[in-house]
């Protein structure tokens, strides 16, 4: 009996966490992705799986996944613009769980030899259950409003609008559509401001200097302070235009 209550809290603490995965990366696409693992990097080297929480390294997995899915995918766009590294690359300190035996070893003292089988044997159940999870996800909220569904082909406009801009320190608070001036959404300025801060480097591709620690960090303060910036604003301009 007991096991069988550990699997179903288990099963459904997983099954929760993937779905605000598949919420994430439907409302906001790279972005969601860069700051999870930015966060998981930032927590300590760990698998990340418990009773509450699958593993790290397949929620990767299936986000990766989901980058890179579609004729025209996020990836695609990011490195048709040669702008960031390969998201397989991001986050190198989150470990990759080992084969299932070794893991178990690796975890039953911490968990308790029920609970550490279980995470074991559900890893494989949830890398198949993912792809579905995304698919309702993403249904779901394209059904509810498609406006809210962040796409590769919005990325591509965000860039091509908004980054080279940013770079001379104009933040993304507005765009122009169709001969009007439109406020732009979070999900623009979250990505394109990840977007920025992966790409710290000199707007000449050919360039080769090194930039020192401490200027790279200077810039990613300001470039953090400018995004701020762009989410007041946008706000403002937007409050602004329901009240016109």
């Amino acid at each position: 009996m007991q096991e069988n209550i550990l699997i179903r809290e288990t099963l459904q603490n997983w099954l929760n966490e993937f779905k605000a995965d598949a919420v994430g990366h439907v409302l906001v696409g790279p972005a969601f992705f860069f700051a999870l693992f930015g966060f998981l990097e930032l927590a300590g080297r760990s698998y990340g799986l418990g009773k509450t929480h699958p593993p790290s390294d397949l929620r990767r997995k299936q986000l990766v996944r989901e980058l890179n899915s579609g004729t025209q995918s996020f990836q695609s766009v990011m490195q048709g613009c040669a702008l960031t590294p390969l998201v397989t690359d991001y986050a190198p300190n989150v470990p990759n769980c080992p084969a299932k035996d070794t893991l178990f070893s690796e975890i039953r003292k911490s968990h308790g030899e029920i609970q550490a089988a279980i995470c074991v044997e559900l890893i494989e159940l949830f890398d198949a259950m993912a792809p579905t999870v995304f698919s309702a996800a993403r249904d779901y909220l394209k059904g509810l409003s498609p406006d809210l569904v962040y796409t590769p082909a919005q990325l591509s406009t965000d860039v091509q609008l908004h980054l080279k801009p940013l770079r001379k320190l104009i933040p993304p608070i507005e765009f122009q559509h169709t001969g009007n001036w439109k406020p732009t959404s979070l999900a623009t300025i979250l990505n394109v401001g990840w977007i920025a801060l992966l790409d710290l480097r000199d707007e000449d591709p050919g360039a080769t200097a090194v930039v020192p620690a401490s200027e790279t960090a200077a810039k990613m303060e300001q470039l953090h302070e400018l995004l701020l910036k762009a989410v007041e604003l946008s706000e403002a301009r937007r409050l602004w235009e329901e009240h016109k």
